[in-house]
């Protein structure tokens, strides 16, 4: 992506209604990132909206566009999936009239065209970093495709992460040729099917950069890629004398023509970097947790596909609802986050909330619904909404802030929630300027109330819900819901009220059940997670039967494991046990999470059972010190 002047003029000043722009940062053939302001949250940021090319051909122009567009679709819904400290990380997807955006963090550290030459141990240490990245980006069957200097970026505490995953496709064969033409592999131009190397090879010539400032080819478009790709460049230690010829090796091996010739991984180059410059080979704990935390959705394609149907049924103003019903571990909560970034890259407005209290909140789940409402409403839903004050003065009111007062920061304005010590008459009344202004709103903009754990919620949002269920077919609203099976089925609350409102729901809403996985699925699931390491079907095979193709329990059955060190995470791959009996494992899930609350300390599984209770706001210094034995100093 380049940078410098753009064409296109920034008198525009927001994208999305929410975000001020400051300047452009970069430009190239599909997009254009912008350093942003958001005015809701007071932070800054980046973004990146997409741009339509020029075509002569007005058919082609149309191809062109439903490609691209889908492409920066693909890319937003894959990095949102992805948990990994080493890639950028990616927030909010939204439409504007000049085409798509989404929001992420703003890394103001400079590229590596800026930093480069690099001293030898310190580009050792950020290509580690990146080949981290790549692991589990390639575990996930992906390959980047444009690995350069100027996609490797660093915060301004110097860690780097890798960006513009916009080329990103499946491994496999690929019609389409893109990325930059001095760091591309041979293949990428004799139409040779893809995989992992051939971001290795792109990573050599970037690391080749970093140590020399230098490109290792000269190749200035596509047609020069395979001519002069044979030739290989100088070692790296002729420009910089005191770079150690392992690592000499290991960059020239990394740009072998021959695909066969480079490192089989980056786990591989991993382990020769940290080897070369005595790196100590040991990722951070999140690294591990992306693997675990965000492997691929198995097992859910048709209600996925269900869910996106009717996501584009509501934006065409015929609403309704859908309940995703499924015992805990089932990937209730993971479908509904997939279903509300489709919903967004469809053009919806999403407004997300969980049911039940959680720390340091006790307000109810209407009341969460209603601050991002109003968090949206004074740009993005237009002047029309707003001149409907009435219903929104039954809600709102400039007030001193007290306890149990939510304060919503909108531009210069302060918007306080009223307090929850209100009566049972004003309370109603404020449920139903919600449901007013929700479907007022949705008149505007499509809207996707997502409701996780609905089973959980108190009462009187759970009227609303039920009363949203109701007028939603008549708007362009989509009331998607999770919740568990036995409550969805036997009534786990006796409040009658409440057991009236869900029935009410799930009569109307269509009803999606999420099964258990199937042996081969369970298989899949682990090879997302583990990659194609051996021995990950004996332990996919041993998981499932005590997790009896529960995916969440069997993730945490891996993870005690983990725990445990049966199975190891190092340096981008992971070594299972060539062995496992399922008397190793433990019975069940919650079997796995008592072990590991074991085997805190006392102190912490005080703090930590005080705080998942807690409905006051976050902790400070003093409650630690209260509820510890030693000063926290």
């Amino acid at each position: 992506m380049q940078v410098g002047p753009s064409t296109e003029s920034l008198a525009s000043s927001h994208i999305g209604h929410r975000y001020q722009v400051r300047s452009l940062l970069g430009h190239g053939g599909m997009a254009r990132v912008y350093q942003v302001f958001d005015e809701i949250t007071g932070h800054e940021l980046a973004l990146k909206q997409w741009h339509a090319g020029t075509h002569a051909d007005v058919a082609a122009e149309a191809r062109a566009r439903k490609q691209s567009v889908a492409q920066f679709e693909y890319e937003y819904l894959t990095l949102a999936q992805l948990g990994h400290p080493c890639m950028i990380e990616v927030y909010d997807y939204g439409l504007h009239e000049r085409g798509p955006y989404f929001t992420m963090e703003l890394l103001d550290g400079g590229d590596l065209r800026e930093r480069a030459p690099l001293p030898w141990r310190r580009a050792c240490h950020v290509f580690y970093d990146i080949c981290s990245s790549l692991a589990l980006l390639h575990s996930r069957r992906l390959i980047h495709r444009d690995i350069s200097p100027r996609n490797i970026r660093c915060t301004r505490h110097g860690d780097a992460k890798l960006i513009d995953f916009g080329a990103m496709l499946p491994m496999g064969f690929c019609e389409q040729v893109v990325g930059t033409p001095a760091f591309a592999a041979p293949e990428v131009v004799q139409g040779l099917p893809l995989d992992a190397r051939v971001d290795l090879f792109s990573l050599g010539a970037t690391l080749y950069f970093a140590l020399t400032g230098k490109q290792p080819s000269a190749a200035r478009d596509f047609s020069e890629v395979l001519e002069l790709s044979q030739a290989k460049p100088p070692a790296p230690s002729r420009s910089t004398p005191d770079i150690p010829q392992a690592l000499d090796s290991l960059v020239l091996s990394m740009l072998e023509p021959d695909p066969t010739l480079r490192p089989r991984s980056a786990f591989e180059v991993m382990q020769r970097l940290a080897a070369i410059a005595e790196l100590p080979g040991r990722e951070p704990v999140r690294v591990t947790q992306a693997y675990l935390s965000t492997p691929e959705l198995v097992g859910r394609d048709a209600v996925l596909t269900r869910v996106r149907e009717r996501c584009g049924e509501a934006l065409a103003g015929h609403g309704g609802s859908v309940s995703l019903e499924g015992p805990m571990g089932m990937g209730r909560s993971r479908v509904l986050d997939v279903s509300a970034l489709w919903a967004k890259t469809l053009g919806a407005h999403v407004l997300r909330a969980r049911g039940g209290a959680t720390a340091g909140s006790d307000r109810p789940l209407w009341h969460k619904l209603a601050e991002q409402l109003m968090a949206a409403v004074p740009r993005a839903l237009g002047s029309e909404l707003r001149k409907r004050e009435a219903d929104f003065d039954a809600l709102f009111e400039d007030a001193p802030t007290h306890e149990n007062t939510a304060v919503i920061a909108q531009g210069q304005r302060q918007i306080r929630l009223r307090s929850t010590r209100s009566t049972g008459l004003t309370r109603r009344r404020e449920q139903l300027a919600v449901q007013r202004c929700l479907l007022q709103a949705s008149g505007h903009t499509p809207l996707v109330v997502a409701v996780d754990d609905v089973h959980k919620s108190d009462a009187e949002s759970i009227a609303l819900l039920a009363e949203l269920a109701q007028e939603a077919p008549k708007h362009p609203l989509l009331l998607l819901v999770t919740q568990d099976n036995f409550a969805a089925d036997s009534g786990e609350h006796t409040h009658w009220q409440y057991a009236h409102h869900t029935q009410y729901i799930q009569e109307r809403a269509e009803r999606l059940s999420l099964e258990p996985l199937s042996r081969e699925q369970t298989a899949l699931l682990f090879s997302s997670v583990f990659g194609d390491v051996p021995n990950v079907a004996l332990l996919s095979e041993r998981v499932h039967t005590v997790s009896a193709g529960n995916p969440g329990a069997a993730l945490e059955i891996a993870q005690s494991l983990v725990d445990r060190g049966l199975l190891r995470y190092e340096a981008g791959n992971w070594a299972l046990p060539s062995s496992l009996d399922v008397a190793e494992l433990p019975a069940c899930a919650s079997d796995s999470l008592r072990v590991r609350l074991a085997g805190l300390s006392s102190l912490a599984r005080q703090l930590a059972t005080t705080q998942a209770l807690a409905l006051h706001d976050g902790f400070t210094r003093a409650d630690y010190h209260a509820l510890s034995a030693t000063d926290a100093e």
